[in-house]
Parts: structure tokens; sequence; C-alpha cells
């Protein structure tokens, strides 16, 4: 089990730091990696991919977390509609 965790640990590490460069390269794109030559609009790197990305890395670091502290975890609820029965 402590191997596990120190696994979980060392990827939710990686996802942190990796998240931190989408970060940055979101921020790089907003302040102007765009440019023209000859009438032709060019960027650098994709924002909506960055954003995508960013979007993924959030949503797994906090799988990881939960994982890492189930009792952290946000509570699950399930909406339970009964159907009528029709005679």
């Amino acid at each position: 089990m402590r191997v596990m965790t120190n696994f979980k640990n060392t990827r939710l590490e990686i996802k942190k730091a990796r998240l931190l460069k989408y970060y940055e390269a979101e921020q790089a794109i907003l302040s102007g990696q765009e440019y023209e030559i000859e009438g032709l609009h060019l960027t650098r790197a994709d924002l909506k991919v960055v954003r995508d990305t960013i979007y993924d890395l959030e949503h797994e670091i906090e799988l990881l977390e939960q994982s890492l502290n189930p009792s952290k975890a946000r509570p699950r609820f399930r909406v339970v509609i009964p159907k009528e029965e029709i005679y």
C-alpha cells in the first residue's frame, strides 16, 4: 500500500508541475503569441488545446487527491425517481 501511495504522490506532483506549465502557456498565448506574416495570421499555440488540457489536468489532479485522501472526497449523491407502474 505504501508503494502505491508513493506512486500516486509522484504522479500527483508531476501533474501539478505540468499544470503550472500549461497555465504559463495560456498566459503567453493571451499576452500575444499571435503574429502576421504577409497577410497570413499565425499563432504559436492553440489556446483551445491548452485550455482543454488544463481542464483535464485539473480533473486528474482532483481525482488523485481524492484517492490519496478519501475522507476529503466530495460526497456523491444519486437521485432516484420511481417509475409508475401502468396497469
